[in-house]
């Protein structure tokens, strides 16, 4: 695999990192010529320490996610949060001297992102009520049981998570979750370590079918729901100021084009994550910038505007077309 860009991303990038922040690193990577030919292309790539269950991150501690060219600008054209954040960090961010194909898309970016009202604030608006004051591990539960459902619709009532390997995979990693991943399990017998879905500690293996699975972390968000109710407050403050941040972002995007970085409102959103802040009053200020920008998207006119494809396909033909031509060479 070739680099692309590898940047800073996450607290460090947003300015909202502490003493006990870990380091969060994304880049775009090309797939080895070979992959490209044999159509083999690995689409997303995660490197971090292996953790025992529920174990976080260590301040200091490094986890880097990877996407090849192709998918990431299939992100950018969904208007995905993570594709959206990489095109606008600054080169002060940039770990090294990206591939030439990263100015381009940075000078395109506004033409490769597809923003429509109805998928980009409805992602926001969900996105704000899912990291609300019921915590982010009952919001990954309730996001992973409504995909679960919509792919369960999608199969006609059969299938399992063994069959939707690739889309639960892009789903977990442009989703921003920090509960949820696919592990892999010792069982007893000649099959040895088995894929599991992992959600906010409930484990279930790729061999269940997608009703049953969608059933137990439905179940799940529904106890946990119980509980954080009657916890002290149930609030997550680290999930109300994604959230926060979230709004903020589409607010400047929507009236300006531009996302700024680090954040303006760093010093606010850190107070947030440090429980400075009531629930309550967060919640308020998410529902007020949320109208805004149900106002801003009525308003805006690039959002409902398809992205440039022929652009987007160009990128990658000409980048992937290079890349093979240099496998001849050898």
């Amino acid at each position: 695999m070739t680099p692309v860009i590898r940047m800073v991303a996450g607290s460090h990038l947003y300015g909202t990192d502490t003493p006990a922040s870990d380091t969060d690193l994304k880049a775009v990577f090309l797939p080895s010529a070979r992959d490209i030919l044999l159509q083999s292309c690995q689409d997303v790539v995660v490197t971090q320490r292996e953790k025992t269950h529920g174990e976080r991150n260590q301040a200091g501690e490094v986890d880097e996610t990877g996407f090849s060219l192709h998918r990431f600008l299939d992100f950018l054209g969904q208007g995905q949060i993570v594709a959206l954040d990489m095109v606008f960090t600054p080169p002060e961010f940039w770990l090294e001297e990206p591939h030439p194909v990263w100015h381009r898309i940075v000078g395109s970016r506004l033409s490769l992102i597809g923003l429509s009202t109805a998928s980009f604030l409805g992602y926001c608006r969900a996105h704000a009520e899912r990291n609300g004051a019921r915590g982010a591990r009952l919001a990954e539960l309730t996001q992973m049981a409504r995909f679960l459902g919509e792919e369960r619709a999608s199969h006609g009532g059969a299938g399992r998570l063994e069959d939707i390997e690739t889309r639960l995979r892009d789903f977990i990693a442009t989703s921003n979750f920090a509960h949820t991943a696919i592990v892999m399990i010792d069982q007893p017998g000649p099959n040895g370590a088995v894929a599991h879905l992992s959600c906010a500690g409930r484990k279930t293996p790729f061999r269940t079918k997608l009703s049953d699975a969608e059933a137990l972390l439905a179940r799940a968000a529904a106890s946990y729901g119980a509980r954080a109710n009657a916890s002290s407050n149930g609030s997550d403050g680290k999930a109300l100021s994604h959230a926060l941040r979230v709004g903020y972002q589409t607010r400047e995007l929507l009236s300006t084009g531009h996302i700024t970085f680090p954040r303006p409102e760093a010093d606010h959103l850190r107070a947030i994550k440090g429980g400075k802040v009531s629930a309550e009053c967060v919640g308020q200020e998410l529902e007020a910038l949320l109208i805004e920008i149900e106002r801003l998207a009525d308003s805006t006119s690039f959002v409902g505007v398809e992205p440039d494809r022929a652009l987007r396909d160009d990128l990658i033909c000409h980048t992937y077309k290079n890349a093979i031509f240099e496998l001849e060479k050898i």
